[in-house]
């Protein structure tokens, strides 16, 4: 059974998320002499008109760069781990489910930024009727 390309480039990302992440945690221990505790703020976002051979490595930088900004975080510490087909709203739209991950130092600025993300989510879901 061969794996679609869209597979093996979310494999193969994810891992090197993992790696740099481990990295990062490994020098920030080193420079302050104390154990790193870190948190983790995941979720998936849906875009339409993208398949998952079309969401690749461009797209991919780019909503993690948006995701950063938005948080107010290092693009560096923003993974998007799985680019997955989904449905769109209508049955001809492509769309794709893009999980991604950002990783803080404590659980209050995961907390944070969780509620971020849900106001955006929010807000979005709103549409202003005249």
């Amino acid at each position: 059974m061969q794996l679609s390309n869209a597979t093996q480039q979310n494999g193969l990302l994810r891992e090197q998320a993992s790696i740099a992440t481990a990295q990062k945690d490994a020098q920030l221990a080193q420079a302050t002499d104390t154990p790193f505790i870190r948190a983790m703020v995941t979720g998936t976002a849906a875009f339409e008109g993208y398949t998952e051979d079309t969401f690749g490595d461009t797209e991919r930088r780019a909503f993690a760069a948006a995701l950063a900004k938005l948080l107010n975080v290092s693009p560096e510490y923003v993974a998007v781990t799985v680019v997955s087909a989904g449905a769109g709203r209508r049955r001809l739209l492509a769309a794709v489910a893009v999980t991604y991950e950002v990783t803080v130092a404590d659980v209050a600025t995961a907390m944070d930024l969780q509620a971020t993300i849900e106001d955006v989510s929010q807000a979005r879901r709103c549409r202003l009727t005249l």
